[in-house]
């Protein structure tokens, strides 16, 4: 439907809706991340006819550039929105649980919202533009992720949870190396020497830090390189992680860290499937911890990390932001912890 048909029948219903940079996108038949930097004055390699093209769009429709992005430092919406990449992981389930927590305590309320980071940052655009929040919590931001750029050229108070962001960005993360290393520590004290690692995708920034842990434990142990896999942090993912690390040209691991409790629960039903049983013939350590490990078969020993904590830290530097405040990145000062069940034996040989 054109712009001009939505605003007619929000007129005929009586709503009032103001032109959005989602439809000056439409009618330039380009991204909304590109018209959000061309008008903001974003420094973006655009072609002369595509700038020509937006800006005849956004003149046509009457698009009035929104200055949420830019008052929101004074804004007093009392909510904060919150993007999260997945509803169905219990870890987020267990940040959100915090934020909301912590927000309930400083008289602020969440807006949730689910963003998959292979998708358009629209919703992102919708909160901002809207006059929603007053300042966003991000957990989810691959390094090429277009809301990383839209973050940077409307100058929206953000804070990062369990990842990194920019340079820039502040961020409360847990200590995941320490919680990998952890996890490995665990199979070497069960006399482990052969170990694996089925990690999240490498190019994010809880990945690297739980590819570190595990890779400095191994060393300090004096153990041979091990063998890495990695895939989505899904149970899919695992699954699929799983039965690579069984057909891989290499000696197999005796025992196994997996970077994620879905991710860990899909590789047990990948090494079923192959003939593997765990713990007997391969030891597995999830990461992250939950009712679901506490039931899977055989009940898994995990490393639990302190997702709650994290996101009511996240809160607290989000108000300082927005309060003006010299504030910087934080790490929870909580430490993981092993949780022993089952999946962790002795090896065979």
């Amino acid at each position: 439907m054109a712009s001009a048909e939505r605003q007619s029948q929000d007129r005929r219903s009586g709503r009032v809706r103001g032109v959005t940079i989602r439809d000056v996108a439409a009618a330039a038949n380009v991204d909304t991340s590109t018209v959000s930097k061309v008008l903001s004055g974003g420094n973006i390699s655009v072609r002369t006819e595509t700038r020509a093209r937006i800006v005849e769009a956004a003149t046509t429709l009457g698009y009035r550039p929104n200055a949420t992005a830019r008052s929101l430092r004074m804004s007093q919406t009392g909510a904060f929105g919150m993007l999260v990449p997945d509803f169905t992981n219990p870890v987020y389930a267990e940040i959100v649980r915090g934020a909301m927590r912590e927000a309930e305590t400083r008289g602020r309320v969440i807006l949730l919202a689910e963003l998959d980071p292979g998708h358009s940052p629209d919703v992102y655009l919708r909160l901002v533009e809207e006059q929603r929040i007053d300042g966003l919590l991000i957990a989810t931001a691959r390094s090429e992720s277009p809301i990383l750029s839209l973050l940077e050229n409307d100058e929206v108070p953000h804070v990062f949870i369990n990842r990194r962001g920019t340079a820039s960005s502040l961020s409360v993360i847990n200590d995941d190396e320490a919680g990998a290393a952890m996890g490995a520590r665990a199979l070497i004290d069960a006399g482990h020497r052969r170990l694996g690692l089925i990690n999240g995708p490498p190019d994010i920034d809880t990945a690297r830090r739980r590819l570190a842990g595990f890779e400095r434990a191994c060393h300090e142990a004096g153990l041979p390189p091990a063998v890495v896999v990695s895939g989505p942090y899904s149970a899919g993912g695992g699954y699929a992680a799983a039965k690579e690390l069984l057909t891989c040209a290499c000696e197999r691991p005796t025992g196994v860290v997996v970077a994620a409790l879905t991710m860990a629960l899909g590789a047990l039903a990948g090494f079923a499937e192959g003939g593997v049983e765990v713990p007997s013939d391969i030891s597995v350590v999830g990461f992250d911890d939950g009712e679901l490990a506490a039931v899977a078969q055989p009940p898994l020993t995990c490393v639990a990390m302190p997702h709650d904590q994290m996101g009511g830290m996240a809160v607290g530097l989000l108000e300082s932001v927005i309060a003006g405040e010299s504030v910087e990145s934080m790490v929870v000062p909580a430490s993981p912890e092993l949780i022993s069940r089952s999946s962790v034996v002795a090896p065979r040989h």
